[in-house]
């Protein structure tokens, strides 16, 4: 695998002398060295750990095949979501809201992509990183799940030294128009500010500090960030990442009636997207959400995009917000075939 952290310039690679599948909850369960965690959205399914690596060393150039083997073992990713069919089921789920089933739910959509040219998978990776520096960007082959890359914006926690940081975002808008803050965005907002501040109160955490909420940008999207800082040590930190998955940001509020109604609504498996993934040891970890993602099969990018639906959602505007979002793949897609036709250089 590759995978580039936040403002940095270098690229790593990860070759994984053994991987492992385990339940959720064992994540973090007989941990030395340092691994690399795949997490999906579903508590109830099996993670991936990468360890034993057999490479760990910057990636001056990026070239050559990117593997790929396997459609991951799903058959269900057969058709994008249509426009009628999100506006429709997010019409269906503000009725639910108001009727007190719960205050929010994150409804995501998925784009199917021709993508071809799968040895260039590389070279996607590149753009990626070239265009977005803030985010967490990674390309990896991810044994029963296929092959997947993101640029993820979102810290889900990440530990070093008893330092603990976590942010909140939620809360979208374009980037470009003249759409304004408004108070569904703001309470959307908060939901997640008030979720991650209660965990770390209830895992014992001490010296919290609470900054924001700022406006980031993300490609195309403006999102509202509220960031943490705390003290507390690895077990805390791992209580933490088990409580905190997943966050009122990918998931909805209060989180188990919320996961029920994505469950009873999407009719596509999230796989990997909404889940985590990062680097994990017991002196440190970083853990990202996996946002801004795509799996990548013989024909197609099959994109996943979210929104947050609560009682003051508008139909309309959250399924352009979902179709914005996908706009981070399926636009460094659109550069990729562009370098294939005109045998550009790499950027």
């Amino acid at each position: 695998m590759l995978f580039r952290m936040p403002m940095q310039k270098n690229t790593y690679c990860f070759i994984p002398g053994k991987i492992r599948m385990v339940e959720y909850l064992k994540c973090f369960a007989s941990i030395e060295d340092e691994v690399f965690v795949f997490a999906p959205f579903s508590p109830d399914a099996q993670a991936v750990i990468f360890e034993d690596s057999l490479s760990w060393e910057e990636v001056n150039y990026l070239e050559g095949s990117a593997v790929y083997e396997s459609n991951g073992g799903f058959k269900d990713l057969l058709n994008s979501t249509k426009e009628n069919d999100y506006i429709a089921e997010v019409e269906k789920m503000i009725a639910f809201l108001k009727d007190g089933q719960a205050k929010k739910v994150v409804l995501s959509a998925i784009f199917s992509k021709q993508f071809k040219v799968q040895h260039l998978s590389p070279l996607l990776f590149d753009f990626l990183s070239n265009e977005h520096p803030g985010a967490f960007v990674y390309l990896a082959f991810i044994p029963n799940y296929g092959l997947w890359i993101g640029a993820s914006p979102e810290l889900l926690l990440s530990y070093e030294g008893q330092h603990l940081k976590s942010m909140a975002l939620a809360g979208s808008v374009p980037r470009f128009g003249d759409k304004k803050w408004g108070e569904k965005e703001k309470l959307e907002h908060d939901y997640v500010v008030e979720f991650i501040l209660q965990n770390l109160l209830n895992a014992g955490c001490t010296d919290i500090e609470k900054k924001g909420p700022q406006i980031i940008q993300a490609g195309d999207i403006e999102h509202m960030c509220t960031t943490f800082e705390a003290l507390g040590n690895f077990e805390q930190a791992v209580k933490l990442v088990v409580s905190m998955h997943p966050t009122p940001a990918v998931c909805g509020v209060p989180r188990e009636e919320a996961f029920q109604i994505i469950q009873q609504t999407e009719k596509h498996p999230r796989l990997l997207y909404s889940g985590f993934l990062g680097i994990v040891s017991k002196q440190f970890f970083r853990l990202f959400v996996n946002l801004r993602c795509a799996k990548l099969d013989p024909q197609h990018a099959w994109i996943f995009a979210g929104a947050g639906i609560t009682s003051q959602s508008n139909p309309t505007a959250e399924w352009d917000e979902v179709c914005l979002k996908s706009r981070t793949i399926a636009n460094a897609l659109e550069k990729t075939e562009t370098f294939l036709k005109n045998g550009d250089f790499y950027p």
